[in-house]
Order: structure tokens, then sequence, then C-alpha cells
């Protein structure tokens, strides 16, 4: 695109757009290539997480802490049908979000999270795109599901949830555009589908390297989809697949599983918990067969993507493959367990006859190529700079 014919763009941020070491930034990355390929961009991070950032002519960086104090969450809640309601107004960020939107005209105004833009108070939404990712409300309702919280906590969610969706879907509308990571929460017409992608999409699988009994889960194990699907997996599905399979292996990949947890899985057998590793690549490499287990949580499963992406076997629960079910067929991309007894089923089916079942892969991995490639994405996003 001609410089001189360039929008000027803000983007919006709370995630450092120059990591990719977790699903959420790789996504902030990708958005934050795009733009600055595509417009004049500035960049706005609000640095929640205090990376060492250096300060260029476009890109800005504060340490902040956005998170509201119990008195502004107890105000937010008594304006029930304002969009303060989802997350009160920050002083700090509408400070600086002023400061930057008076200074200079924005043709585009990107959010990472509609949270963000509420916190840096945004009146007129006419020129800005928000990227949802999880839809606020999935998120309410899946909390006020989580067993990890409470019985009050679950019931606090679960009363907050028909307002959060009101007030955001009232929000949303109000948009040039909002996108979401999974298309069944688009709900209007100025809301697009931008669907997670691997950030790597390996060479077709060389079928020389033989197939092994290795088995991988990878996820940020303090999220508790991850942790509570991991618990239930090795409790009632691992504990009945390692009685035929002796010699098979589950390793799990991520950071900050409950100490707890982590503690009752290390005394199962064959079950090895390898918290961060520093080079993901060499995970995969080892293991034949990636699980994703998961049965709560909002948003899509990323981890299902990349593991395609990496030609490797892949079965996942129903609730995993939410987001990516039109395009990723069970039996023929991967295998898809609706209960505990077909998760078993499927294990000791391809835990017995490992060169069968190359063909999910292959069938997968081109699916990656065709619906989730980082072209697909720019192709997405072109749409948003279209005047």
């Amino acid at each position: 695109m001609d410089t001189a014919k360039r929008l000027k763009a803000l983007f919006v941020t709370i995630y450092n757009p120059l990591r990719r070491d977790t699903g959420g930034h790789q996504r902030t990355s990708l958005i934050y290539d795009f733009l600055k390929e595509n417009t004049d961009l500035d960049t706005l991070l609000l640095n929640v997480s205090h990376d060492k950032v250096e300060n260029t002519d476009n890109f800005f960086s504060y340490d902040i802490d956005i998170n509201p104090s119990l008195s502004e969450r107890l105000k937010g809640n008594i304006k029930l049908f304002s969009k303060y309601f989802i997350t009160p107004k920050h002083k700090k960020c509408t400070e600086i979000y002023k400061q930057y939107t008076h200074k200079t005209k924005y043709d585009l105004i990107y959010f990472r999270f509609m949270a963000t833009a509420i916190k840096c108070g945004v009146e007129d939404f006419s020129n800005v795109i928000i990227d949802v990712d999880d839809a606020p409300w999935q998120v309410h309702k899946s909390l006020s599901n989580s067993h990890s919280l409470s019985w009050y906590k679950r019931l606090y969610c679960k009363l907050r949830l028909p307002l959060i969706e009101y007030n955001s879907k009232k929000l949303l509308r109000s948009c040039k555009y909002y996108l979401t990571a999974n298309p069944d929460d688009v709900f209007s017409e100025n809301g697009i589908n931008l669907p997670n992608i691997p950030m790597y999409i390996s060479p077709e699988c060389n079928a020389d390297i033989p197939l092994n009994k290795n088995i991988m889960f990878v996820g940020l194990m303090k999220y508790y989809p991850n942790y509570e699907g991991m618990n239930h997996f090795i409790k009632h599905i691992w504990s009945e697949v390692i009685k035929l399979h002796s010699d098979a292996n589950l390793y799990i990949v991520g950071r900050g599983a409950p100490d707890s947890l982590a503690e009752s899985w290390q005394k199962s057998k064959n079950v090895h918990l390898l918290g961060f590793v520093e080079n993901l690549q060499d995970v995969y490499d080892s293991c034949s067969i990636v699980v994703t287990p998961i049965y709560s949580g909002a948003g899509t499963n990323i981890k299902v993507l990349e593991a395609l992406a990496m030609n490797k076997i892949c079965i996942v629960s129903r609730f995993a493959l939410k987001g990516f079910d039109k395009i990723l067929i069970n039996k023929e991309d991967l295998l898809v367990a609706n209960n505990d007894s077909e998760f078993i089923d499927y294990l000791n089916s391809v835990l017995s006859n490992l060169n069968k079942y190359p063909y999910l892969y292959e069938n997968g991995h081109k699916k990656i190529i065709e619906f989730y490639s980082k072209e697909k994405i720019n192709e997405i996003l072109n749409k948003t700079i279209s005047m």
C-alpha cells in the first residue's frame, strides 16, 4: 500500500505485541504485524506485564495496573445498563488515551479486548475496531459453571451474565467492526470472525519418521479450563488407557499448574509434568499424539490447530472443537470424543494401530494451510481497513 494513502491508525493493547510466547500474545502480534505493514500505525501498550519495551516515535508503553479496585467494581455493578457494568473506567488509562487521540486524528482505532476500550473511557465508537477474542458473555457463562470457583462466585457470575451479554452486544453494535475468535459469537452485520491460528505450520510430515506412544498436552496450566480438563483426563481416561498400554507416556507442557494437582498427577503412572519448556518444537517432535481434553472455557482452543499444524494425531473433546467444527471433521481430520468412553476407545485404538492413523494429520494439515494461515488472517483483517 502506498504510504501516502495509508490510513492513520492507533492500536491499543494490554498484551505486548512483540512477544509470541502465549496464544494471547500471538493473536496480538498477528494484528500488530498486519497494521504495521498496512497502515500508518501508532501503538499504545498499557503494559500490565511490565515488559521492558523501548518507546519509539510510534510505539508508546506505559507500565500500569489496570485492575479495578473493589470500590470501583462495586460502583460499576450499580450501573446496570451501562458499559461500565462490564468493567469500570480507569482514570489513568483514560488520561493516556485522551492524550493521544486529542493530539492526533486517527482514521481507525483498534483495541485488543473490549474491556480495554471501556477502561480507556471511549465514548465514540464509530471508527473503533474491537478485537473481542473471547466473548465476555461466554467467559461469564463458563465461570458460572466452573468447579474451580466457590459456589457464591459462580452465582455472582451467573447473576451478572444477562446484563454482561446485553451491555456487551449494545457496545459492539456501535463499533465500526468487532472481531471474534469463535464464529458463533458473531451476532450482527459489523461482526467478523477472526480465528486464532498457529504461529508456525510445519512442512508435510516425513512418512519415514516412526510413530510412537508418546502423548502430549500443551496449555497454560494456571488457566482453569486447562487444569480442570487435564485433571479429569488423568483421573478418568488415562487411568484406563495405561492399563492396556503400559509403555505409553503422557507429557504435560505449560507453566502454572496448581501445586496440589501437580503433585497428584506426578503420582500417576507414566505422567510427566514438564512445565515451561524453552523449545516446544522438541516436545512436539518427540510425540506422535496430542490430546485436548477441554470441557469448559470461552473462545477457541488454538492448541487443536497447532497440533494439526505440527502433523500430529489429534484426539479432542467435543467442547475443544468449538469454533472449528464447521471445518475440522471427526474421523477425517482428527478424532472427536463425545464422552470419556469414546476418548478411552480412541486412544486405545490409536495406540494399538499407530500406522493406521497418519491420514488424520495429513488431512488436518491441509485444512490448516487452507483455512488458518497468516495469509488468510491478513485477508480478513484487510476488510477492516477498507473505508
